[in-house]
């Protein structure tokens, strides 16, 4: 009974929870762009920085890593 549940869940929900994710993630990533973007050289005004980034740090390096990746702008939005 348990690898059916486990299967129909897997089948069923985790899909859509991969993609709520992933939306989560990239939301958070223009939020960080536009408050953190002076740490790739777009000028941005300091307003939040201090508030948000205790919450942002341990998610800062994969996010240079996404915006500095070699995809362009256009290429991540058809995926």
């Amino acid at each position: 009974m348990k690898k059916i549940r486990e299967f129909l869940y897997g089948f069923a929900v985790l899909p859509h929870i991969k993609t709520l994710e992933r939306l989560k993630f990239e939301e958070d990533l223009s939020l960080m762009t536009l408050t953190l973007g002076d740490l790739i050289g777009l000028p941005t005004t300091p307003f939040y920085k201090l508030v948000l980034l205790p919450h942002w740090f341990p998610l800062i390096e994969r996010w240079k890593e996404h915006v500095l990746s070699e995809k362009g702008a256009l290429e991540r939005i058809q995926e």
